[in-house]
């Protein structure tokens, strides 16, 4: 997964906090998102190459961003989808590049955030578009 340059520099943060208190990463630089594939949080993965359980990885990150590793993961994944739509790529393509498997659950999780289906945002980008073209 690509990360925005805020997100970027947000989660090398966490990457550096994280990876600095275990004895085990100092001498190597570990990123979480380079230990995972399929936009999975893999964190027996992380675990695994920190020498520490899965717990202390979880624990760590939440102390540090205020989020669960999935809760974080979940989030960006959401919120890509959300620019995704907004740029008008159609949503078949959103869901087969961010590994959703169906729409159902592509829909709950942006209704979660936004309180409106991708169908429904899609309507109201484009409303808000026509509208702009309308008025210049």
């Amino acid at each position: 997964m690509k990360l925005s340059p805020e997100n970027e520099i947000f989660f090398q943060k966490i990457n550096s906090q994280v990876v600095a208190s275990f004895p085990a990463a100092k001498d190597e630089h570990i990123n979480f998102f380079d230990l995972c594939s399929h936009n999975q949080f893999c964190l027996k993965e992380i675990a695994s190459q920190l020498n520490v359980t899965g717990l202390v990885v979880r624990e760590r990150f939440k102390k540090f961003s205020g989020m669960t590793p999935k809760a974080w993961i979940r989030e960006q994944r959401v919120l890509k989808a959300i620019r995704m739509i907004k740029e008008d790529i159609p949503i078949d393509v959103v869901m087969e590049s961010l590994y959703y498997h169906d729409y159902p659950h592509i829909s709950k999780d942006i209704k979660y955030i936004t309180g409106m289906t991708p169908k429904q945002m899609r309507k109201e980008v484009n409303a808000r578009q026509t509208e702009k073209m309308l008025s210049s």
